[in-house]
């Protein structure tokens, strides 16, 4: 084998174009001779073949792994567009899933005529505790009878809701209508107040 066959046979396909083409342009080919000539054209050739073939196999190789990234890919994109998509769940709060709370009825016109509505689940408390609700027609009419007393110097004196149940106070005589002018009947009230007061009593005590 002469030493040019020698050398390209060495060499790795690329660089063994790379040289032919190099000698082609370098050394004209009437340079060469017919054989010369045609072992480079066969080796060209080949070289052009092979190229061919390695990008022939290559081609279905790498569609091959391109289908697989997508179908890998596709999933993970299709779930994270779906996580934008929707937003996260959140849990209802307490003051949105929290139903209105039903009182009695015998509760509800009681509530309804007490000229002071304050504390009125502690009320409600009271009155279930008292089971108001067999009586609430007499607790009714006697907060209807008491009202003007309750509301006097414009319900400075009223009691709480739950108080006026705790102390039964439905049983209390109704209030006497007094001779005396507003004026002189608030006077009154208060010194008798004032009164219960020094002695260390409570004024609204029954």
């Amino acid at each position: 084998m002469r030493l040019m066959d020698r050398i390209l046979a060495a060499l790795s396909p690329d660089i063994r174009q790379r040289v032919m083409r190099w000698a082609i342009l370098k050394y004209p080919l009437p340079a060469l001779t017919s054989t010369e000539r045609s072992r480079l054209h066969r080796a060209t050739a080949r070289n052009d073949k092979g190229n061919a073939s390695v990008a022939a196999k290559a081609t279905p190789a790498l569609q091959q792994r391109n289908e697989n990234v997508a179908a890998k890919a596709t999933p993970a994109l299709q779930q994270r567009n779906e996580n934008v998509a929707s937003p996260p769940h959140t849990p209802p709060t307490p003051h949105a899933t929290k139903q209105a709370f039903s009182y009695s009825g015998g509760f509800s016109e009681f509530w309804r005529f007490y000229p002071k509505r304050v504390g009125k689940g502690e009320a409600y408390k009271t009155w279930t505790k008292s089971n108001c609700e067999v009586i609430s027609e007499v607790v009714v009419k006697a907060v209807r009878e008491q009202n003007g007393f309750l509301i006097r110097e414009g319900g400075k004196y009223t009691p709480l809701p739950a108080t006026w149940l705790n102390q039964r106070r439905w049983e209390d005589e109704p209030p006497q209508a007094s001779p005396l002018s507003p004026k002189t009947q608030a006077n009154a009230e208060a010194l008798r107040r004032a009164a219960i007061r020094l002695k260390g009593g409570d004024p609204d005590a029954p």
